[in-house]
């Protein structure tokens, strides 16, 4: 996420967008979302952040976000503690 639209963060401006993604059990497909994301955004030329909410997954959701989020200092990542019913 050090791509184009990040530049803005780094020097502390709000960004233009900020995309919230709500997750539960969705480790297989976090790390292509997040791709596709940066790639709709940077296309726009747009400033963002991404803000993943981990709604109490059972599967490798939160190690996921927690990988992508080393990689990608910019991303949001937020573990709820209960699970959503």
């Amino acid at each position: 996420m050090a791509e184009h639209g990040h530049e803005n963060l780094a020097v502390g401006l709000a960004p233009e967008i900020s995309i919230v993604v709500p997750c539960l059990n969705e480790g297989a497909t976090v790390r292509a979302l997040l791709e596709s994301i940066t790639a709709a955004m940077t296309a726009e030329q747009l400033s963002f952040e991404v803000v993943f909410v981990d709604d109490g997954s059972t599967d490798e959701t939160w190690s996921q976000l927690l990988t992508l989020n080393q990689e990608n200092p910019d991303l949001v990542v937020i573990r709820r503690h209960e699970q959503n019913q």
